[in-house]
């Protein structure tokens, strides 16, 4: 019982994990690759830096925080925890991936009344499927092996 009841858990926190930084993976992606604004390079450098910051590093303050927080020992405060790494690298693989779109058919859903939203959602997202799958796998994979933050 206690194997099944951690493996579901697992799948719970990887599969949420993946959820959530796909989410905010591609709204995050589509504003730094179709919107300029001040600061985006500096911000990208920033997430990339992000994903290059050893884990160990934060490993204490991160357990400070979520003690502090009230969110010691649930999976609430795995998924905060693996989210830290996976959205970075999620942000980073989906932004040079809506670079690639062709910016014609963004144009040509404006010139029929598209939202952001909804070009987004009805016109990237089919698009984008292959890099979803792709970096969705990936950031489960991160998920699933992740023990460090687990174990603390």
């Amino acid at each position: 019982g206690t194997f099944l009841r951690n493996l579901a858990n697992s799948l719970l926190v990887s599969g949420a994990v993946v959820l959530i930084s796909l989410l905010l993976g591609v709204t995050a992606a589509y504003s730094l690759a179709r919107i300029r604004f001040r600061g985006r390079s500096a911000l990208m450098l920033g997430i990339l830096s992000v994903s290059m910051f050893p884990q160990v590093a934060v490993l204490a303050g991160l357990f400070e925080m979520i003690r502090w927080a009230g969110l010691y020992n649930s999976l609430i405060a795995l998924i905060f925890s693996y989210m830290i790494f996976t959205l970075p690298f999620t942000v980073w693989v989906l932004t040079a991936f809506v670079r690639d779109l062709p910016v014609e058919v963004e144009e040509a859903a404006i010139l029929d009344g598209a939202t952001p939203w909804i070009i987004i959602t009805r016109i990237f997202l089919p698009l984008m499927w292959p890099a979803l799958a792709t970096t969705g796998l990936l950031a489960f994979i991160g998920a699933w092996n992740e023990f460090l933050f687990a174990l603390t």
